[in-house]
Formats: C-alpha cells, sequence, structure tokens
C-alpha cells in the first residue's frame, strides 16, 4: 500500500473516532424550584381534569332526576365547562 493511501485512511479512522467520541448532550438537571413549579402544575392539572370529570357526571345524571324545560344552556353550558377544564387539566400535566 502506497505511503499517501495510508495516510488517507489513517486521516478517515481519525475523523469517523472523533465523531464517534462527541460529548452527549444531556438535558441540565432540574433546579429544586423548577422540580416544585412542575410538581405544582402537575397536581393543579390533574385536580382540574377530576373537575371536569365530576361536571360531565352531573350533566349527565341531574336530567334523571330534575326536568329541564331549557337542555339546551344545561347540556351547552356544562360541556363548554368540561372543554375547558379538560383542555387546562392536559395543558398543565404534560410538562412532566
Amino acid at each position: 500500500m502506497s505511503e499517501r493511501r495510508r495516510k488517507a485512511k489513517v486521516k478517515v479512522h481519525e475523523q469517523v473516532v472523533s465523531q464517534l467520541q462527541m460529548p452527549v448532550k444531556t438535558k441540565p438537571a432540574l433546579s429544586e424550584a423548577e422540580a416544585d413549579r412542575r410538581a405544582k402544575l402537575d397536581r393543579i392539572g390533574s385536580f382540574s381534569m377530576d373537575v371536569a370529570k365530576y361536571v360531565l357526571t352531573g350533566v349527565i345524571i341531574s336530567p334523571m332526576f330534575h326536568t329541564f324545560e331549557n337542555k339546551f344552556w344545561v347540556y351547552g353550558l356544562g360541556l363548554l365547562v368540561v372543554l375547558i377544564f379538560m383542555l387546562l387539566g392536559v395543558m398543565l400535566t404534560r410538562y412532566k
């Protein structure tokens, strides 16, 4: 093998090895305050999803015990409240 070809192989080998040895980027550790903040947001998100479930249950069950003249308002406002609390809960719990 010629000297020039051997040097080219060594150079390519060194480039590959240097690329393989590049440091891996890791996420920095969360500070204690940031971890507490995320835990609080998670709890608030879970609470708001629970509220959405209870409101939905109430909207479904309440017409069984009481007749409403305008069911549109009961179902419409109930579903609006459920959507608001469910979206809030999903947005807050995705920061895990």
